[in-house]
């Protein structure tokens, strides 16, 4: 009897260490799946919180070219007039985000002629330049003050009195002092201040100032 006793408190003792060892494994599961739940919604939360990111970014750079579109075109259609504006597309090429241009025109035959910027003369891109020039300054910042040198040396007669009111149109919108050099009467007979140069009979540049 006693060896009976023996082997059945074996028994017990056995099963006593099985049900600790399945508890153990149960409670191990149970932390198992819920650490597997966690990573689950911190994935979800993670890529939903991406997802509103990109939203953002693209929400962001759709404004900004739109902006750069609207200036742009303002610009040009104060000094040619004739339906020709920028357009503007995001792309990604290497890796790194880049801007794509170009110049449409619309045709009398209700075609559009698309041309990139080297291919539609290099009045049209001072014109554009010079107005997204003054915004950039405006918009981070800088002293309202802008210096350029012959800002419209590619325009032709015909345009220089047009970019001479969009000069001073932006001027005053914007609150900025602009200073150029020209060679353009034009630019400045309409100027609110002038100085011109010229040599005097010594070689000796002398400076002319005109209100």
């Amino acid at each position: 009897m006693e060896i009976y006793r023996e082997k059945i408190n074996d028994w017990k003792e056995q099963l006593q260490r099985s049900i600790g060892v399945r508890d153990s494994i149960l409670e191990n599961q149970s932390k198992a799946q819920q650490l597997e739940q966690d990573y689950k919604n911190k994935a979800t939360l993670a890529a939903q919180s991406l997802n509103f990111v990109e939203e953002s970014v693209k929400s962001i750079r759709t404004k900004t070219l739109r902006s750069i579109e609207s200036v742009a075109n303002e610009a040009l259609d104060a000094v040619y007039g004739d339906g020709l504006r920028l357009e503007c597309d995001f792309s990604i090429k290497r890796d790194r985000s880049a801007i794509s241009l170009r110049y449409v025109k619309d045709m009398p035959d209700d075609q559009t002629l698309k041309r990139d910027p080297a291919g539609n003369g290099c009045g049209v891109s001072d014109v554009v330049s010079f107005a997204l020039r003054l915004v950039l300054i405006k918009a981070t910042g800088c002293e309202s003050i802008l210096i350029a040198d012959e800002p419209f040396k590619w325009l032709g007669r015909d345009q220089i009195i047009p970019a001479a009111s969009l000069l001073k149109y932006l001027a005053e919108k914007l609150e900025m002092q602009i200073i150029i050099s020209s060679h353009h009467p034009e630019l400045r007979e309409m100027a609110d201040c002038s100085h011109w140069l010229q040599l005097d009979e010594e070689k000796i540049v002398q400076i002319i100032t005109e209100e």
